[in-house]
């Protein structure tokens, strides 16, 4: 558990400072320890999409949902 706790502050650490590849890569790590880890999961995807499409300079962390 110490582990993933680990992977979660690195990858979090990573989003926030907005290096989408090292975040990607704590979460999946976090991942291959616990597959069902839905946060991980979740973050993996944020990451691809913020680094197809980055979020303005002024961007506070606040992901807002679009969709149900």
């Amino acid at each position: 558990m110490a582990s993933l706790l680990m992977l979660h502050a690195e990858g979090l650490n990573a989003y926030r400072a907005r290096d989408w590849d090292t975040a990607e890569r704590a979460f999946l790590a976090a991942l291959e320890l616990y597959p069902d880890d839905g946060p991980a999961s979740m973050y993996v995807g944020r990451c691809r999409l913020l680094r197809d499409a980055p979020p303005p300079r002024d961007w506070d962390g606040v992901w807002n949902l679009t969709e149900k």
